[in-house]
């Protein structure tokens, strides 16, 4: 089994910056109508503070709930799971 790890702020931004740039594609999942809903998606940029940016069209489900999550898998050993807040960005 995997070792779950609680990281403190900074380390944990380090640490989803690091695996998100090494693994890149994930499953980002939404939750609509009490349904989890999954898709892969690639990330297109991740920032120095750790947000991870998306292009996708299902702002429908972000508006109603901006929870997420994004699991990644890479390998044997790697699967981490991240639950976050999503935002959506015209930018």
């Amino acid at each position: 089994m995997g070792d779950k790890k609680n990281l403190g702020h900074q380390q944990a931004i380090e640490k989803i910056i690091e695996l998100a740039n090494e693994i890149k594609t994930c499953m980002f999942c939404t939750y609509s109508g009490g349904r989890l809903k999954s898709r892969p998606m690639s990330a297109q940029q991740i920032d120095e503070k750790g947000n991870i940016w998306f292009l996708s069209d299902k702002n429908s489900e972000l508006q109603k709930n901006h929870s997420v999550d994004l699991l990644l898998g890479q390998g044997h050993d790697k699967f981490p799971a991240i639950h976050c807040r999503a935002e959506i960005s015209y930018d």
